[in-house]
């Protein structure tokens, strides 16, 4: 059988790579839609309240053909949460669908693709610290920890370079999209990541609670293809 990592590499072929050190490419418009403080999705697959925060901005970005996409929420103290989505090709999204290969075929997802098509682009010593199984029997869902050198949207004043972060990740399958929720963990200079440092163990059980309260907004749709 084949993997989702050999099944999806045509499409990264021609991903967008956004880059997460400002959240997403800085827009002076959303390509998604804001109304009463509800973002939704260009992509008419999920909405999700704007969460509350000094100075939050959002950054939005969007490939139609590809189906690829994401927004991020960030505000002037480094807190951080978004929704990156990719819309998955038929055969791969056989192996989703089905109850006995969805554990399996989700699991690859966070290294396979979401590392090299959003992490990397946004520094390329990003890795992923961590991954969990977080789900049921009926519903899978994966944990993860990445560290990003660089990609915290706090900005350091006496260097004037961007913070380390540290971002704690959902990844999950829902309606043809694989969807990588992500928080930011501490924040700044708190979220760098080494042994010598926090238990990556206990910094995504900091962040699974914030994951699934953002995880409760969000309200996924089908969209009309």
């Amino acid at each position: 059988m084949q993997t989702l990592r050999v099944l999806l590499t045509a499409s990264l072929i021609c991903l967008v790579a956004m880059p997460l050190t400002a959240g997403l490419a800085e827009a002076a418009k959303t390509k998604g839609k804001i109304r009463k403080d509800v973002y939704m999705s260009p992509a008419k697959n999920f909405s999700v309240p704007v969460p509350r925060g000094l100075g939050m901005r959002v950054n939005d970005s969007y490939a139609s053909e590809e189906g690829i996409g994401g927004v991020s929420f960030h505000d002037d103290f480094g807190n951080q949460s978004g929704i990156l989505f990719m819309r998955i090709p038929a055969e791969a999204a056989r192996a989703l669908d089905d109850p006995a290969t969805r554990r399996q075929a989700l699991e690859s997802f966070l290294e396979a693709v979401a590392l090299p098509t959003w992490f990397l682009p946004a520094s390329r010593d990003a890795r992923i610290v961590h991954q969990e199984f977080a789900g049921s029997r009926d519903s899978v869902a994966f944990m993860g920890l990445v560290s990003i050198p660089g990609g915290s949207t706090a900005m350091d004043m006496k260097t004037g370079k961007r913070l380390d972060s540290a971002r704690a990740v959902l990844t999950l399958y829902h309606d043809g999209f694989v969807y990588v929720l992500t928080t930011e963990v501490g924040g700044g200079a708190f979220a760098v990541l080494d042994k010598e440092q926090r238990d990556p163990k206990d910094q995504l059980a900091a962040g699974s609670k914030k994951l699934f309260e953002f995880l409760g907004t969000i309200r996924f749709q089908v969209p009309n293809h």
